[in-house]
């Protein structure tokens, strides 16, 4: 067994991208710059383009974007640019955009930045350098990234001294506009020497995708409080970076409506936005800046314990729960636009805990209870197209204290279970189920593992391999807690008759509170990730390598801030979601996107008005051909809940 800490490493990108100018302009997929959680209330991104845009054009060069912020007042049935109750304020402290968190929108090194010149409070000036007639550069404290693709990526007139000195080092206050610079390839421009980290001696300066580079001012050459983006080719003469003219942005994974004054946004007027470049005609667009929008319904089902959601097909699900009397309970439904349609409900014995899943790519459902007894019981239920819920086949186990399970997707098809057995170690069992009769018939070898507390997570793998192998791993992966309160990840081998083998098994320094775990493939090779309330009481997101022998070792750590209740759901082929009981208790959605070398990046942030009392479980699978997650909570009036958001993951 193997006790390590998790780590991850970067590297510099400066004289990889040797890309000479290019002959026609072409579109880059980015996010944008900011999170659903740094929005006030009733407030939205918004942009008509930069002055003098014109990216109709490829190699135009007019294709820069300036972002405002806007918020629709009810009271006064317009949009206004400050905060609520200072309409008519002339401060940019009033502004609603004023010190909005900016987040990077790419992985990359920074090459240019500028973090301490004071910011323009006179409109429609440029601030002079010291010396009198010299103005500073007009990008003010900006950043400049340059990504593994070959594009740069400008984020300019940050305020003053909130760009953290690990992103940009340089503590000069001014910067001028005619500070010298060169670059060796026609037709392309230059950045200032003062301004690059490399000329000036620091080591390469990598930001990951969603960290935090700043908030938004108005330094430099500045009309008011706005961020100003663009993106440009790159090329590496040798010595000095080139930059191209400005190039398209297409922007991703957020949602967009077009914003008519004196008009209300429309809840059900938000369009994802996949790839697609709005039109900067003019016209005012609004912008959510996350792939998870608020809820769109709830349903209210009763005043239980606990709730899983499982996934049966397009548009339908059941909600499986320990109902108000103690009891199983199974409740079908449809989904349409985000809708709920309750169809069928099915109450069954008492139970202590509960666990549920498909059965391979059925409607059928199968969940595993630990009775009034302590028994694990494993039982099939028919779920027909109606929604009707009919009970099929049960077996009942020894005595356990804890249960999860986890469905194979190809065939034969079955579940495996991970318990906390009566003698107090993890164990794993497979089940074979085939989908015509739903009989259950268990693996005569299970694998059992070391002493656990009674916290367990299980997730199967078809596809696992570390970067460059061809052979796959196939099996299970579980999670648990040692009884010394240590995250532990284990590997399993399930062959075709459901029998268990154990395979290998990390135990981190990270102690836990609570867990969860979910599959991903980036790239289209199967990988995990774990979810923990850890011994600080924050969010730790963990992803984790499992090569072709079943050896799993983790690769990256994410953090999300203090919270007491987790679970996780995988969105896509390289997205999750990690649902928590934040420091308010109240119900948070993030999304984490996986790269394909396992990398975590935080992409979504978005919190919910839902008071929680108890941690929140998220459905395990997608739900209506990607569009909406499902969760279901136990809200802090004691009653269980099902909620639905949209999603909009696309465009990693």
């Amino acid at each position: 067994m193997r006790h390590h800490h998790l780590v991850s490493a970067a590297a510099t990108l400066t004289g990889l991208v040797t890309a000479t100018l290019p002959d026609a302009a072409h579109a880059r997929s980015i996010r944008l710059w900011t999170r659903a959680d740094a929005l006030p209330a009733d407030t939205y991104v918004t942009t008509t383009g930069h002055v003098g845009y014109d990216c109709s054009a490829p190699g135009s060069g007019g294709c820069a974007v300036d972002f405002q912020a806007l918020r629709w007042d009810d009271d006064s049935g317009q949009w206004s640019t400050n905060v609520d109750g200072a309409e008519n304020s002339t401060s940019y402290s009033d502004r609603v955009l004023w010190e909005m968190p900016v987040y990077s929108p790419v992985d990359g090194e920074v090459i240019s930045c500028w973090r301490r010149m004071p910011d323009d409070f006179v409109e429609g000036d440029e601030i002079n350098c010291p010396g009198g007639d010299e103005l500073c550069a007009g990008s003010g404290n900006h950043v400049v990234i340059l990504t593994p693709e070959g594009d740069t990526v400008l984020l300019a007139h940050m305020r003053a001294d909130t760009i953290p000195s690990w992103v940009c080092p340089f503590d000069d206050v001014y910067l001028y506009d005619d500070e010298g610079g060169s670059c060796g390839i026609g037709g392309m421009e230059w950045l200032r020497d003062a301004s690059r980290p490399d000329v000036q001696g620091y080591a390469p300066i990598m930001v990951e995708a969603g960290q935090f580079i700043g908030r938004v001012g108005t330094s430099g050459a500045s009309s008011g409080p706005h961020l100003h983006m663009h993106v440009k080719p790159y090329a590496w003469d040798g010595a000095n970076h080139c930059l191209g003219p400005t190039e398209p942005m297409e922007f991703v994974q957020s949602f967009v409506q077009e914003r008519i004054p004196g008009v209300a946004p429309d809840p059900d007027g938000w369009t994802p936005l996949e790839s697609d470049e709005p039109s900067y005609d003019g016209t005012k667009y609004m912008f959510w800046p996350d792939p998870i929008r608020p809820g769109v319904d709830n349903v209210l089902l009763g005043g239980g314990t606990l709730v899983r959601t499982v996934d049966t097909g397009t548009d339908t699900g059941v909600a499986v729960q320990r109902n108000e009397v103690g009891a199983l309970e199974l409740d079908s439904f449809e989904i349409s636009d985000g809708v709920f349609d309750m169809l069928d409900s099915y109450e069954s014995v008492a139970i202590k805990d509960v666990a549920a899943t498909r059965l391979g790519w059925t409607r059928d459902v199968v969940v595993a209870y630990r009775n009034a007894a302590d028994d694990l019981v494993v039982r099939t239920w028919d779920v027909a197209a109606d929604g009707q819920i009919s009970s099929v086949d049960l077996e009942t186990y020894g005595d356990i204290s804890a249960v999860d399970i986890a469905r194979t997707t190809s065939l034969p098809y079955g579940v495996v279970t991970a318990i906390v057995n009566g003698s107090g170690r993890l164990q794993v069992d497979g089940f074979a189920i085939p989908t015509g009769s739903l009989t259950i018939t268990r693996g005569s070898v299970k694998g059992v593992g070391a002493p656990s507390q009674p916290k367990v997570g299980v997730t199967m793998v078809k596809h696992a391999s570390a970067e460059g192998e061809t052979d796959d791993f196939e099996g299970a992966v579980t999670a648990n807690l040692d009884t010394g309160g240590h995250l532990v990840v284990s590997t399993w081998t399930v062959d075709d008759d459901f029998d268990v083998g154990a395979v290998d098994s990390y135990t981190t320094i990270a102690t836990a509170s609570q867990l969860a775990i979910a599959k991903t493939s980036p790239d289209y090779r199967d990988m995990v990730v774990t979810a923990i309330v850890n011994g600080a009481g924050e969010l730790q997101v963990t992803s984790w390598e499992i090569d072709a022998s079943g050896q799993v070792q983790p690769v990256d750590n994410a953090f999300g801030g203090a919270t007491s209740g987790v679970g996780l759901a995988s969105m896509s082929a390289d997205d999750v979601i990690v649902s928590v009981r934040d420091s308010g208790n109240a119900l948070a959605m993030l999304g984490f996107d996986v790269l394909d070398d396992g990398g975590l990046r935080r992409n979504a942030t978005l919190p919910t008005a839902t008071p929680l009392s108890a941690p929140p479980d998220v459905s395990a699978e997608l739900w209506s051909s990607d569009e909406y997650g499902v969760a279901g909570v136990r809200t802090s009036a004691g009653n269980l809940r099902l909620l639905s958001f949209p999603l909009n993951f696309y465009g990693d």
